[in-house]
C-alpha cells in the first residue's frame, strides 16, 4: 500500500480542489494506493464528505501564522501514518515548510505540484520569498510536476527535470444536455435568442471578473452574464454592476454544485484572468463544447478544441470579438482531448507513474 498525503485543501471550490476529487475518485480504484489530506481550514470543506466517502482522511493544523502549532501538527502527522509520498499542491513557493518538514521525516518522495503562473498573493515582499525559495526547490531533491509550460517556467524556473501532467476531466460529464441547457436558461430568464456569456472562478483580483462588466457596457442588449463562484470581491462587484445599470444582464450566481449544466446552458465562456496555470474551468468548458475568450496572461496550452482566443485585456477588443464569434458549439472534442491528454483516465494514468515509480 503506498500512502499519499496531499498539501493542502482549502475551502474554495478551486481547480486544484476539483482536480483532487476528480484524481481521487479514479486513484482510490486502485486498491495499492491511499490517500489523506492536510487542510488549514477549520470549517467544513466542498469536497470534504466525498473525500471521506473515498476512504480518505482530511488532518485539520492551524495556520502557518502559528508556526509552531502548524509545525507540531504537521510533524505530528507524518510522524503517525509513515507516507510514502507527500505531494505538495502549490500555487507559489511562498510557503515550504511542508516540503522542509516532508524532507525531515524522510519522506521516501516529496511531489511539488506547480498550478499557477503567480502568485495568488500580492506585493513584491511575496515574490522575492517565493523566487528565493525557488532556488531551494530547484536544487533540492523532489519531484517537480506542472501543469503547463508557464506554471512550470513560475515555480521551476529553467529547470528541466519537471513532468507535465494535464489537469484531465471526466468527458462523459460535459455531454450535450437540451434540458438542462433548457433550465439554466429559465433559472436566469435567458431567451433563446439572447448570448449568454458565462464564467467560474473565485471572485478574487486574478480572476478580474470586473472586467466583463465593463465589456458587457459596450454590447448590445442580447448579450448577457453569469458569474459563477464566491469570494472577498462579491461586494464590490455587485457595487459595480448595481451602479453600471445592468443588474437585469448580469447575474452573480455564487457558489455551485451543477458546473456541467452551467456549461450547458451558456454559448460561450470568457475568463479575462491576471494570470493562471491552466485553469480546469476553461478545460471544462471546450469538454462541454463551448467557444472560449480568455486573456493573454493564459498560457495558449489552454486551446485544446482548437475554438479559444486568446484577447488583450482591452474592453473594446473583447466588445467586438464577442460581437463577431461564431457561438457554435462543437461536439465532436473527445479527440482532441484524449489526444492532448486532458481525459481523466490519461491524468489518471499519469498520477499513478508518478507514485508507483
Amino acid at each position: 500500500m503506498i500512502k499519499v498525503l496531499h498539501f493542502e485543501l482549502t475551502k474554495n471550490h478551486g481547480g486544484i480542489e476539483s482536480l483532487l476529487l476528480r484524481v481521487s475518485k479514479e486513484v482510490v480504484q486502485d486498491k495499492n494506493i491511499h490517500f489523506d489530506f492536510i487542510t488549514k481550514e477549520q470549517v467544513k470543506l466542498p469536497y470534504e464528505d466525498d473525500l471521506l466517502a473515498l476512504g480518505c482522511n482530511i488532518y485539520r493544523v492551524p495556520s502557518e501564522k502559528n508556526l509552531i502549532g502548524y509545525v507540531k501538527a504537521i510533524n505530528k502527522i507524518l510522524k503517525k501514518n509513515n507516507y510514502d509520498v507527500v505531494h505538495v499542491h502549490k500555487n507559489s513557493l511562498i510557503n515550504i515548510v511542508p516540503i522542509i518538514l516532508a524532507k525531515h521525516s524522510n519522506v521516501k518522495k516529496i511531489i511539488v505540484h506547480s498550478h499557477n503562473t503567480a502568485s495568488t498573493k500580492g506585493g513584491r515582499l511575496f515574490r522575492y520569498i517565493h523566487y528565493i525559495n525557488r532556488a531551494y526547490i530547484v536544487n533540492t531533491s523532489v519531484v517537480k510536476v506542472a501543469c503547463s509550460k508557464m506554471a512550470k517556467d513560475w515555480m521551476f524556473g529553467s529547470a528541466e527535470d519537471v513532468l507535465h501532467i494535464p489537469n484531465g476531466v471526466d468527458l462523459s460529464v460535459y455531454s450535450k444536455d437540451e434540458q438542462a441547457r433548457k433550465n439554466i436558461r429559465t433559472e436566469f430568464n435567458v431567451q433563446e435568442n439572447e448570448i449568454l456569456l458565462g464564467t467560474v472562478g473565485r471572485l478574487t483580483k486574478q480572476k478580474n471578473q470586473e472586467f466583463l462588466i465593463d465589456v458587457l457596457s459596450k454590447l448590445d442588449e442580447k448579450f448577457k452574464v453569469i458569474i459563477v463562484g464566491k469570494g472577498e470581491l462579491r461586494e464590490k462587484l455587485s457595487q459595480k454592476i448595481n451602479a453600471s445599470s445592468l443588474s437585469d444582464r448580469i447575474y452573480l450566481a455564487g457558489e455551485r454544485e451543477d458546473i456541467p449544466a452551467i456549461l450547458q446552458g451558456i454559448d460561450a465562456f470568457v475568463m479575462p484572468s491576471l494570470h493562471e496555470g491552466l485553469p480546469i474551468a476553461g478545460i471544462e468548458a471546450q469538454a462541454a463544447g463551448l467557444p472560449l475568450v480568455v486573456s493573454k496572461n493564459i498560457s495558449n496550452e489552454l486551446n485544446i478544441s482548437g475554438n479559444v482566443k486568446f484577447i488583450e485585456l482591452d474592453s473594446d477588443l473583447w466588445a467586438r470579438t464577442l460581437k463577431n464569434m461564431n457561438y457554435t458549439r462543437n461536439e465532436n472534442v473527445k479527440s482532441n482531448f484524449i489526444k492532448a491528454g486532458y481525459d481523466i483516465q490519461v491524468t489518471k494514468k499519469k498520477f499513478l507513474e508518478l507514485y508507483h515509480n
